[in-house]
């Protein structure tokens, strides 16, 4: 978690997907000063969604919480609405299959 939340390479976020990156308990990095540990703890996967609901509304992890599947419907389909939201809204993979659809459909209008 140290060098995750301290190298200074352009590489840092793939420390994540490292095998052995601690993920149950990073919930307790949500209120951390650093944004990188914010960031991680939305990889607890015992975090539930009022974690990422809280998240979403950070202005430095926002993104990704808003991509996360976690993130309840109503409130992601509200965030597909917002313009500073919306392309990682439109990346969530919960997003409903007819929202995706008509997502391609307005894209294809254009």
């Amino acid at each position: 978690m140290e060098l995750y939340a301290t190298v200074q390479d352009r590489y840092w976020s793939g420390y994540r997907n490292h095998r052995n990156f601690a993920r149950p308990g990073l919930a307790r990095f949500a209120d951390d000063p650093n944004p990188r540990l914010r960031n991680a703890a939305l990889d607890d996967p015992e975090a539930g969604p009022e974690l990422v609901l809280r998240l979403a509304d950070d202005p430095e992890v926002g993104g990704w919480a808003v991509r996360d599947p976690r993130l309840p419907a109503d409130e992601l389909l509200r965030r597909l609405t917002l313009p500073a939201h919306a392309a990682a809204a439109a990346g969530n993979p919960a997003l409903p299959v007819a929202v995706m659809h008509h997502l391609v459909d307005l894209a294809r209008a254009r």
